[in-house]
């Protein structure tokens, strides 16, 4: 089933672009059937990420659009400190000749089949401003036009409301610019309440050199008073704090860089904390007896066979992943000693592409005269609401290498997987405990690498943890994309596909899953993850 949640977004002007990113992984997720979002709140650019997730819109097309219709607004939020002056002793706004109202109309309703009402958006909307008499934040009505109520939300003293104004509503960021406060109502029913915020900045103080600097770090101080008092409401753990160098009227480099690579960043940071926050909160269920126990076959397939059988899925699309993480955790003694075992494991997600009923994985142990129960093989896949897909295995040993035994296990599935088979992405879970497979670790350099081969894929993350007792004090952990021919060639690594870059990551939200059984202080944790894989890429990393 999937999980009941509601968002509240933090204020924040041009980072609008920021809480965009974290939409779309929302988006993601409400797709994959694990999330369902049963309301939305926001202030300011909170609340237009609130009404841009809300709507039936993806966040591609709003970034498809602010690109297109901003600009024709941008010559408008333009002017001086003198001219601010002028205007604000005049009692009007800043910027007068931007009309809020109609760069809302152009943003969401547009077009026909746009909702042009609060309340015709597809879940629960709250869009607060605050009354500048009652000082109280008020929600917009769900019978509001959504322009109006947005640009309400928007009206930020000064710049877009003078004190001539007969409109009582301004900036809802002033009285409550993190609105959780009617969020936790019926949270039994509409689900846990997570805050989308972003970490305050403390400008030195030789930056008060203008009224314009001093007065807006007023508000910041009025803002941010409240942003965290809603914060210690909802508990730190369920706030989601965006670090971003655009400040509130940077509007240029939003529209550049805010929806370029750091949309990505953010996208991917929020991803990886939100990830963690659900095995945290909602475990994954895992149905009982779901791992099946493969044997090795002993009669399989002819050479001829199985090369025909790579080049037809290396030729075609069969799936797309949406994430897939490779585990290798030394298997240690209580004192911290190596037992000269890994337990290795991977976890994938996907999407059919193309109708198939074989899914195949090649695994390697090291050169070991084990019998292949003693790997103790066991793999399981399930669908989007953790029930087991019915599949027969296949298991063969390939031609050995030098140092290490290879294996390809195929999955074979009763019914064909289709592009249309129900409760998609599919994860497939696979675990196995094997003699060494890095060998050299103590003495040179160790690569750890991972081929995506039958389609494109969103992540790759390979995660290691290794016995500190065999590497030096301070190990390197190398991107293998920047290594040249002849350390790869020390490390014993041929690979005739294309190598893509990879980041380092931290190890504290993979730990969890690699099955530890010592203390973390006895390992060196090696994690990397590459992003947008194509059909054919490597990736990895290499220990020394």
């Amino acid at each position: 089933m999937p999980i009941p949640l509601q968002i509240v977004f933090q204020g924040g002007g041009a980072k609008l672009c920021a809480l965009m990113a974290v939409c779309s992984v929302l988006e993601e997720h409400e797709r994959d059937n694990r999330i369902v979002v049963n309301r939305v709140a926001g202030s300011s650019a909170g609340a237009i990420a609130a009404v841009m997730f809300a709507s039936s819109r993806s966040t591609e097309e709003y970034k498809d659009r602010l690109k297109k219709i901003a600009p024709r607004y941008l010559a408008d939020l333009k002017g001086g400190f003198f001219g601010f002056k002028r205007v604000i002793w005049e009692g009007e706004p800043f910027f007068g000749s931007f009309s809020l109202t109609d760069f809302f109309r152009d943003l969401f309703c547009h077009d026909n089949t746009s909702p042009k009402l609060l309340n015709e958006l597809r879940i629960e909307t709250q869009v607060y401003a605050t009354n500048i008499y009652s000082l109280a934040a008020q929600p917009a009505a769900p019978s509001d036009p959504i322009p109006t109520a947005l640009s309400h939300s928007c009206r930020i003293p000064y710049a877009f409301a003078g004190f001539n104004s007969d409109n009582h509503l301004v900036d809802g960021g002033l009285a409550l610019n993190l609105p959780v406060d009617h969020m936790r109502d019926n949270a039994s029913e509409l689900g846990h309440v997570l805050g989308i915020s972003f970490l305050s900045k403390f400008p030195e103080r030789s930056k008060f050199a203008s009224l314009l600097a001093y007065t807006g770090q007023l508000f910041n101080a009025a803002v941010q008073s409240n942003v965290n008092r809603s914060r210690a409401l909802l508990g730190e753990a369920n706030v989601f704090a965006i670090a971003t160098s655009i400040d509130t009227f940077d509007f240029d480099e939003a529209l550049d860089e805010g929806l370029g690579d750091k949309f990505d960043l953010v996208r991917h940071q929020f991803a990886s904390w939100f990830e963690a926050w659900l095995r945290h909160h909602h475990p994954a269920p895992q149905p009982p007896n779901a791992y099946v126990y493969p044997v090795l076959n002993n009669s399989p397939f002819p050479g001829p066979v199985v090369e025909e059988l790579r080049e037809h899925y290396r030729s075609d699309k069969f799936t797309y992943a949406l994430s897939m993480t490779s585990y290798d955790a030394a298997i240690l003694r209580e004192n911290g000693s190596f037992t000269g075992k890994y337990l290795s494991r991977f976890r994938n997600r996907y999407r059919v592409m193309r109708k198939t009923h074989i899914l195949s994985f090649d695994f390697q142990t090291g050169k070991t005269e084990a019998t292949f129960s003693d790997f103790k093989l066991r793999v399981m896949a399930i669908d989007a609401q953790a029930q087991p897909l019915k599949f027969a295995t296949h298991v063969q040993e390939l031609q050995a290498t030098d140092n290490l035994r290879s294996f390809r296990l195929y999955l074979l599935f009763e019914s064909a997987l289709t592009p249309s088979t129900a409760h998609q992405p599919f994860t497939v879970d696979c675990a196995y405990e094997v003699d060494d497979p890095f060998p050299n670790l103590s003495t040179g350099s160790e690569i750890l690498s991972f081929t995506r081969a039958d389609g494109d894929a969103d992540e790759i993350t390979v995660v290691a943890a290794f016995p500190r007792e065999l590497l030096r004090k301070n190990p390197k952990n190398t991107d293998i994309s920047t290594l040249t021919q002849d350390a790869l060639k020390s490390a014993n690594f041929v690979m005739d596909t294309e190598m893509v870059s990879s980041e380092a990551m931290e190890p504290g939200d993979y730990i969890s899953e690699m099955g530890l059984t010592s203390g973390t202080d006895k390992y060196i944790f090696a994690v990397r993850r590459a992003k947008n894989i194509k059909q054919g890429q490597t990736m990895g990393l290499m220990i020394e």
